[in-house]
């Protein structure tokens, strides 16, 4: 059985058959007449609707695949919201993260990694898209800290006061990724706050760090000796200077000896960056060793 050829044309009217009419099938039957005309219309409105559908005409919506939406590839034409699950990109639960790289379909996801998850992600090639929006979200409930890096050379992640290519989330932090454009996500969320002016700090032997009250605490190793006036302790410096000022130090002795540098007492310079070290031994030489906790704001 064969089917009707159809071409795209418009008639103007659909034949109506009348009783002197023969019965004559085939392709130029008049019984198939009026099935050529509809199955032509058909296919002339379908041409039309596709050829016109980026173009902003009342009425007409084409039908786009969800990834031509996400990744920016046509942003004209509309989505269902049946075509954009079925491709993943929301989720109404937290689901388990067992690969370590993520892909454009994961876009919308949300997981969580824990003990028997890997401990580096790379993140999509987002070097070509030309959208922006798109998000995943991870948590981290391992024992130990994992690594997030780009999936491209020349993508970048933002994070406060900084660009990076990789970070860390410690244990249990999470982070959204977001997509601003080609090339540079943006990272939020409560595993960001350690990067930022809150939170800043450098944690190191010598080391010092914000507190989100903006007190300051600073701390560290300093030599101990002389005293009997202002000069005669030892000078010490801090790692950072005090923006305002230092409002308390307290000194610890080093090591299996006290008695051998007597009792300390330390004096902040009104330059909140230096501080002297006292010693009731008076000068010790080599200078004695203590460990100083300071904080100001």
């Amino acid at each position: 059985m064969a089917n009707l050829k159809e071409k795209a044309a418009w008639s103007e009217g659909i034949y109506q058959l009348e009783e002197t009419d023969p019965v004559l099938g085939g392709p130029d039957g008049i019984d198939n007449k009026q099935a050529q005309q509809l199955a032509d219309r058909t296919l002339y409105l379908k041409e039309k609707t596709e050829a016109e559908a980026t173009q902003l005409i009342p009425g007409r919506i084409k039908i786009s695949s969800a990834d031509e939406m996400f990744l920016g590839v046509n942003n004209s034409n509309a989505v269902t919201p049946e075509l954009v699950q079925q491709k993943g990109y929301f989720y109404s639960q937290v689901n388990k993260q067992d690969v370590n790289q993520f892909t454009v379909n994961d876009f919308g996801r949300r997981v969580w990694v824990n003990n028997d998850s890997p401990s580096e992600f790379t993140l999509p090639d987002i070097s070509n898209i030309n959208s922006s929006g798109q998000t995943i979200t991870i948590w981290n409930v391992k024992s130990s800290a994992i690594t997030i890096s780009v999936g491209n050379s020349s993508d970048n992640i933002s994070i406060p006061m900084s660009t990076v290519k990789s970070f860390k989330l410690m244990p249990t932090e999470s982070v959204t990724m977001i997509v601003e454009q080609n090339n540079s996500w943006h990272a939020t969320g409560d595993g960001m706050l350690k990067y930022s002016l809150l939170f800043r700090s450098s944690v190191t032997e010598n080391g010092w760090g914000y507190q989100p009250s903006g007190l300051i605490e600073q701390w560290g190793a300093c030599n101990v000796s002389g005293n009997g006036s202002v000069d005669g302790g030892y000078l010490n410096n801090f790692s950072i200077p005090f923006p305002n000022k230092c409002i308390n130090i307290q000194l610890t002795h080093s090591g299996f000896s006290p008695g051998s540098v007597g009792v300390f007492s330390a004096l902040v310079l009104s330059n909140n960056s230096q501080f002297r070290a006292y010693s009731s031994a008076g000068n010790v030489y080599p200078a004695g060793t203590a460990y100083y906790r300071a904080i100001g704001y």
